[in-house]
């Protein structure tokens, strides 16, 4: 068999070895941790009024199962990619994702529909951090952290298609928004035909004669530091159709709109994310920090319907930034034996952040801030506390740095 050889611009050809064929599969292998919560956000309202036994809880796992049972799945996946061909995984994973997706609509009562989200979630949880993996192996670093903006921008894109067509679906019957899963048929097509072979990790570990290297605090840090951001942002995502809706501000399509706002503007940024983060350097995660906090402080004292959608490109920028800076981050500190389980621990703390939003939530509204535009207010405060001591250890790094060079 033969096997993709690690950031070799010969093993590129033509026809089954074209390196756009496999820039192009990778890119919509990625999509699917942003999809399942893009299609099911603007479906919530609608969901409770079908089920009677749609409890407030119930709503929020509808959303974070999916997330549950991604973190489990993807550590198995970091597991069995030592000993099996990736290429393998990221397909079966596909398949169980469209499968489980489809079977949504089929759901006779809430539960049921949780559980095909949580089936879902293990599907995504095989094959999501298989991709960002597979391109730090496959490109260099320029091309690398270009792919992980457009790996971003391709979810972004996809997800704001059909957020905004569920939405609309919705109003005329919201279970047949679940066909759109139909759509990775032709992606695991490309991922057969384009993907290359990958070798075990655990047989090129042995062929180079690498030894397993641990785990680093600066795996860590990055990897809370993502847990940590997607607990906050995830917050718009889950309020946003009940905070539309039940102050009058519009429709599930209105919500839907919303959404799809946030994820254009993440892939219009992410497109130039390698610019952005060549350009802004260390300063790059403040920029983004205060687009959330723009965002959050938009959407607190939104009126209208274009004030929402205001708010939310303004997240979207700040999502089309943080999530490829922090992957490019965790590709550079994790160790060449640990590259695939740091992009899973990415993955897991990404998703993670869905698991802990619902009890931020509250949280929050135990401190009483219960009201959607409270907890929008609070979570605003946060963002801008985290993009000035960010931007504070900038600077003094970076005044380090001028003050080493001029001794020197």
């Amino acid at each position: 068999m033969d096997y993709a050889r690690k950031q070799d611009e010969s093993q590129w050809g033509k026809g089954r070895k074209s390196k756009v064929g496999a820039k192009l599969s990778l890119l919509l292998s990625g999509d699917d941790g942003m999809v399942q919560t893009a299609l099911i956000s603007p479906l919530l309202a609608s969901i409770a009024v079908a089920y009677p036994d749609a409890t407030e809880l119930m709503l929020d796992q509808a959303m974070s199962v999916t997330a549950m049972t991604m973190l489990p799945a993807m550590l198995c996946s970091s597991v069995l990619a030592r000993y099996f061909n990736k290429k393998k995984l990221i397909m079966f994973g596909t398949l169980l994702f469209m499968l489980a997706g489809l079977s949504a609509m089929f759901a006779p009562n809430m539960g049921v529909l949780v559980l095909t989200r949580a089936i879902l979630g293990i599907g995504a949880g095989i094959a999501f951090p298989l991709v960002p993996s597979s391109i730090a192996y496959l490109f260099s670093e320029h091309e690398k952290n270009q792919m992980l903006g457009w790996m971003n921008a391709c979810g972004s894109l996809l997800s704001f298609t059909l957020s905004m067509a569920a939405g609309w679906v919705a109003l005329v019957n919201w279970k047949l928004a679940f066909l759109f899963y139909l759509i990775f048929a032709p992606i695991l097509v490309l991922q057969a035909i384009y993907l290359p072979n990958f070798k075990p990790e655990k047989k090129e570990a042995a062929d180079k004669g690498l030894s397993k290297e641990p785990l680093n605090w600066k795996m860590w840090f990055v990897g809370i530091s993502m847990l940590l951001f997607m607990v906050l942002a995830m917050v718009a995502t889950f309020k946003l159709s009940l905070f539309v809706e039940l102050n009058g501000l519009g429709t599930s399509a209105d919500s839907g709109t919303g959404v799809s706002c946030m994820t254009c503007a993440s892939f219009l940024i992410s497109l130039f994310f390698a610019a952005y983060l060549e350009k802004l350097k260390r300063f790059a995660p403040v920029v983004s920090f205060c687009f959330a906090g723009a965002a959050f402080i938009t959407l607190s004292v939104a009126e209208s319907i274009p004030a929402v959608f205001a708010g939310m490109v303004l997240l979207g920028f700040c999502m089309g930034t943080i999530n490829p800076y922090f992957m490019s981050a965790m590709s550079i500190v994790a160790p060449d034996t640990r590259k695939t389980l740091g992009m899973t621990m990415m993955c897991i703390f990404q998703l993670g952040g869905q698991i802990f939003t619902p009890y931020y939530m509250m949280l929050v509204g135990a401190l009483g801030f219960s009201s959607e535009r409270a907890l929008f207010g609070f979570t605003a405060g946060i963002f801008i506390v985290a993009a000035v001591a960010v931007a504070l250890f900038a600077l003094l790094k970076t005044v380090q740095e001028r003050r080493k060079s001029t001794t020197e």
